[in-house]
Order: C-alpha cells, then sequence, then structure tokens
C-alpha cells in the first residue's frame, strides 16, 4: 500500500491495505515529508484508518496534524469525485509501473519513486512545461519543520479550537455511559438509553454532554487529550484483541 503526497514523495508500505498501516509508520512517512518539503497549509484526507471516521471525532493521526497548524480537510464519505485528481493519479501510476511484474517491494519502491519523478519534473503538464518548471514555488516548500524542533511547533489550542466547533452524537447505554475515543463516560444512570450530544468546552478541556434540546446534562474532565498523547498517537483506546480459537492448536 502506498501513502502519496501529491507530487511530492510516494512511500511503500509492505502491507496490502492502507488500514493495516499502523497510524506511527504513516506520521514517520509525513515527517520525513515534511522535513523535504515544510509544513503544508493543508492536508485533504479520507475518513478511513487511519485519518477519521464520518460524523465522529477526529482519529489520533488528524489530531497531531491539526496541531501542527495544519488544515485537515476530510473529503465527504463515498465521494472520491471530492479528490478526483489525486484518485486518477493512483490509476495512471499504477499503470506507469506495473506493481504486478515487480519481483519485490524494493524493485517496486525503485519504480514508484521513479515514476513520481517523471510526473513532477520530466513529464510536460502545460505549455510544455514540467510541473516543477510551471509551479516553481514547490521548491521552497511549506513552513519550515524539523522534527527536533516539533515541541516548539506544536500547539494544543490548535486542537481544542478545532474540537469546540463540533457536535458529536452519542447513544447512552444501560447504565447510562457514553464511549469516547474508546473510554466509558458516565453522563448518569437516569439518562440510559438516550441520545446526547458530545462538545468540547475549550476553556475548562471538559467533555459535556447535552440533550438534544441543548441543556447540560454532565460536564466530565477528558482522560485523553493531553500533548503527549496526541503527539505519540495514543489518544485512543483500542479494546485488545480477542484470541484465536485455533490458538494453541497443531
Amino acid at each position: 500500500m502506498k501513502l502519496v503526497v501529491p507530487s511530492l514523495r510516494a512511500t511503500l508500505f509492505p502491507l496490502y491495505v492502507f488500514e493495516a498501516v499502523r497510524p506511527t509508520h504513516v506520521q514517520t512517512a509525513l515527517r520525513q515529508v515534511f522535513e523535504t518539503w515544510g509544513l503544508p497549509e493543508r492536508l485533504r484526507i479520507d475518513n478511513g484508518q487511519p485519518w477519521g471516521s464520518a460524523n465522529d471525532l477526529p482519529r489520533d493521526l488528524a489530531l497531531w496534524l491539526i496541531g501542527l497548524g495544519i488544515d485537515v480537510i476530510w473529503n465527504r464519505p463515498y465521494r472520491p469525485q471530492d479528490n478526483g485528481r489525486v484518485e486518477r493519479s493512483h490509476g495512471v501510476t499504477k499503470n506507469w509501473i506495473e506493481p504486478h511484474t515487480c519481483r519485490d517491494l524494493v524493485q517496486l519502491q525503485q519504480r514508484l519513486n521513479r515514476a513520481v519523478y517523471l510526473q513532477r519534473t520530466a513529464y510536460p503538464y502545460h505549455q510544455g512545461l514540467s510541473r516543477t518548471q510551471y509551479f516553481p514555488s514547490l521548491q521552497h516548500g511549506g513552513q519550515p519543520y524539523q522534527q527536533a524542533s516539533e515541541p516548539q511547533q506544536w500547539q494544543l489550542a490548535r486542537v481544542d479550537a478545532l474540537l469546540a466547533q463540533g457536535v458529536w452524537v452519542r447513544h447512552t447505554d444501560s447504565d447510562g455511559k457514553i464511549s469516547i475515543y474508546g473510554r466509558n463516560y458516565s453522563v448518569g444512570r437516569r439518562y440510559s438509553r438516550q441520545a446526547v450530544l458530545l462538545r468540547f468546552d475549550p476553556e475548562t478541556r471538559h467533555w459535556q454532554a447535552d440533550d438534544t434540546q441543548g441543556h447540560c446534562l454532565r460536564s466530565m474532565a477528558n482522560r485523553e487529550l493531553s500533548s503527549d498523547s496526541i503527539v505519540a498517537l495514543q489518544v485512543t483506546r483500542h479494546k485488545p484483541r480477542k484470541p484465536s480459537k485455533t490458538t494453541g492448536k497443531t
């Protein structure tokens, strides 16, 4: 599976589907891109792993990008035309490199590197000029970035401001609890099996559960949104996988 930052860099992962790639590996690849080209103003992403899910809270990787000052834009679910040029580019790149004929991942990465170089530097884009020639500002990159200085660039307030704009629907269970980033929060047993509106208060850094009329039912101190947990991509608590039924059998 490949991560493509349009016309700038392509990194292969030895996995068949992107959803199987660990977010920390994607973060490492992005840091390498940012060190070479600088931080972009915005990044358009889809709603699958590891970026986010439709109409729900931003995932860990997106929160990290937001803290860097990058405007994250989610495509509408099931609307590939929102990112039509990139989708088309994937198909063209696949035709150029013919991955089914590569003997291993090393050769596939070599072909991909060459295809990216040709597409950016050699192939005519407009009026006989390549993309590099037609868009010379790309050579200067975005805002300077070095991983060593990331702690000085990254700001938790940016994450808080983004979350403060959202409202997410949750349904309480029989005990009046809801799940936020994989952790249970109690709204109150008397509010069991109800729809509640989840908000984030940037001043108190509390989650607020409202009823559908907008009345506050409970304010709850968040337990996951620290700078350290976001940068380490440890916001979401994942349920342990159940052992396979075949474990231990020959």
